[in-house]
């Protein structure tokens, strides 16, 4: 007898098509009879880090499902929102804002220049630092990546309660606060 198991518990890589991504979910393990599989995580299951990274988990593999048309991870897609909301910011203020160190923020543009959907121009008062601004295609691709995501955070909410939403935020805001 064999049971199905997820291969693993970090977000799955963006892949060609949803075939190869179902290939991708899952493999067979062999159950051992003798040793059933355990009810509950122990400790685990009352460790506030541990469900949240669980949390993070579901979410991250949500998004790469809701987005896969579109090719765009969550850090791309937190990028091109930002910008499309505050078009000529600073690259040093989207990586602040953002939590995205600078190299890293570097890296990311560098990856997405090829899709052509943010532009960077040099500021005439430090030619050091560039406003980035997103392109025709940019505009075009964030529309239909907001309209995408809020049907994204629909499914997020559906399991909670009215209210229970803005109360997870706000909690989750407290804990961004402490850290």
């Amino acid at each position: 007898m064999k049971r199905r198991v997820k291969t693993s518990d970090r977000p799955r890589p963006l892949v060609a098509n949803r075939d190869q991504a179902a290939r991708r979910k899952r493999i067979d393990v062999p159950l051992n009879p003798a040793q059933p599989p355990p009810r509950h995580n122990g400790n685990l299951d009352r460790s506030l880090g541990y469900a949240i990274r669980r949390a993070q988990i579901r979410v991250y593999q949500m998004f790469a499902d809701f987005m896969h048309d579109f090719n765009i991870r969550p850090a791309q897609y937190a990028l091109l929102v930002f910008i499309h909301e505050n078009p000529g910011v600073t690259q040093s203020v989207v990586g602040h804002a953002l939590g995205i160190e600078k190299a890293n923020l570097a890296g990311l543009l560098t990856e997405m220049h090829p899709r052509r959907l943010i532009e960077r121009k040099s500021l005439s008062s430090d030619r050091r630092a560039y406003s980035l601004h997103l392109t025709a295609s940019g505009q075009k691709l964030i529309r239909k990546l907001l309209k995408r995501h809020g049907q994204y955070e629909d499914a997020l909410a559906r399991s909670l309660h009215p209210g229970d939403r803005e109360h997870l935020l706000l909690l989750l805001g407290k804990l961004l606060q402490k850290v």
